[in-house]
Protein backbone atom coordinates (compact mmCIF):
# COMPACT_ATOMS: atom_id res chain seq x y z
CA UNK A 1 0.00 0.00 0.00
CA UNK A 2 1.23 3.53 -0.99
CA UNK A 3 -0.89 5.18 1.03
CA UNK A 4 -3.65 5.46 3.25
CA UNK A 5 -5.97 8.36 3.67
CA UNK A 6 -9.13 8.88 5.33
CA UNK A 7 -11.84 10.83 2.81
CA UNK A 8 -14.53 12.89 3.42
CA UNK A 9 -16.86 15.54 2.14
CA UNK A 10 -18.10 19.53 2.74
CA UNK A 11 -21.59 20.52 1.47
CA UNK A 12 -20.56 22.88 -1.48
CA UNK A 13 -23.09 25.57 0.49
CA UNK A 14 -20.91 25.40 3.83
CA UNK A 15 -19.73 28.87 4.74
CA UNK A 16 -16.23 27.75 4.50
CA UNK A 17 -16.70 26.76 1.15
CA UNK A 18 -18.70 29.77 -0.13
CA UNK A 19 -16.48 32.21 1.16
CA UNK A 20 -13.52 30.79 -0.27
CA UNK A 21 -14.88 30.92 -3.65
CA UNK A 22 -15.98 34.04 -2.65
CA UNK A 23 -12.37 35.47 -2.16
CA UNK A 24 -10.70 32.98 -5.40
CA UNK A 25 -13.39 34.36 -7.28
CA UNK A 26 -12.16 38.35 -6.23
CA UNK A 27 -8.96 37.83 -6.83
CA UNK A 28 -9.74 36.91 -10.34
CA UNK A 29 -9.71 33.20 -10.20
CA UNK A 30 -12.32 30.64 -12.01
CA UNK A 31 -13.46 28.81 -8.74
CA UNK A 32 -14.20 25.07 -9.07
CA UNK A 33 -15.18 22.39 -6.96
CA UNK A 34 -13.73 18.92 -7.26
CA UNK A 35 -12.26 15.63 -4.73
CA UNK A 36 -8.91 14.34 -5.34
CA UNK A 37 -5.90 12.48 -2.85
CA UNK A 38 -5.04 16.39 -0.47
CA UNK A 39 -3.88 17.23 2.99
CA UNK A 40 -7.13 18.28 3.77
CA UNK A 41 -7.65 14.81 5.91
CA UNK A 42 -9.75 16.48 8.48
CA UNK A 43 -12.66 15.80 6.81
CA UNK A 44 -12.24 12.71 8.34
CA UNK A 45 -12.41 14.02 11.43
CA UNK A 46 -15.42 16.26 11.03
CA UNK A 47 -13.55 19.01 10.29
CA UNK A 48 -14.85 21.69 7.42
CA UNK A 49 -11.57 21.81 5.08
CA UNK A 50 -10.84 23.17 2.10
CA UNK A 51 -7.87 22.85 0.01
CA UNK A 52 -7.07 25.45 -2.21
CA UNK A 53 -4.52 24.83 -5.58
CA UNK A 54 -3.87 24.95 -9.22
CA UNK A 55 -4.18 20.98 -9.46
CA UNK A 56 -2.14 19.48 -11.83
CA UNK A 57 -0.88 16.11 -12.59
CA UNK A 58 -1.09 13.85 -9.49
CA UNK A 59 2.20 11.57 -8.55
CA UNK A 60 2.85 8.88 -9.91
CA UNK A 61 5.17 5.25 -8.86
CA UNK A 62 6.87 3.50 -10.92
CA UNK A 63 9.37 0.76 -10.68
Amino acid sequence: MVGNRPSGKVDPQAPLVQRTRAVIAHLGGKPELGSGSTNSNLLSLGVPAVTIGRGGQGETRTR
